[in-house]
């Protein structure tokens, strides 16, 4: 199969991509990450960091804001790596591949996705109400 694209044609266009997706298809995301500067550096101004994120698709959840979630790197039955993009960070959608996980695979990983579904949902809850959350490697004050 063909790769099938969507570039700078704006967010209905990206969406729509997105909409098609499924879980286990291999996709490069053309995204912008945030961006750090400080009064005087040579990249004053500059506030455009695009990144690509190429791995296998793994849905888009979140309340507030839809985040696309790319399985980047596997560790059979160890850890799984993965990116949270938001959706209205993206520029392009790159589709490589269709079903490109076995379907043994999907069915290992669906643990796994769960587990990023709720730390998602878990994230936002904890900002609405002003709690604490684990964030990676340490505890975090979120709010209030």
């Amino acid at each position: 199969m063909g790769m099938c694209e969507v570039e700078g044609a704006g967010r209905g266009s990206v969406r729509w991509l997105l909409s098609s997706l499924k879980v286990g298809d291999l996709v490069e995301v053309g995204w912008l990450d945030a961006s750090e500067g400080r009064v005087g550096s040579v990249d004053d101004g500059v506030f455009d960091i695009p990144v690509r994120s190429v791995g296998f698709y793994a849905g888009a959840y979140g309340r507030r804001t839809k985040h696309v979630i790319i399985l980047k790197e596997i560790f059979e039955g160890v850890d799984v790596h993965y990116n949270s993009i938001p959706v209205g960070m993206i520029e392009t959608v790159r589709i490589h591949r269709k079903g490109a996980l076995s379907p043994d695979a999907l069915k290992c990983l669906k643990p796994v996705i769960r587990q990023i579904k709720r730390r998602i949902s878990g994230m936002r809850k904890a900002r609405a109400l002003g709690g604490w959350i684990n964030h990676g490697g340490g505890v975090v004050k979120v709010g209030g």
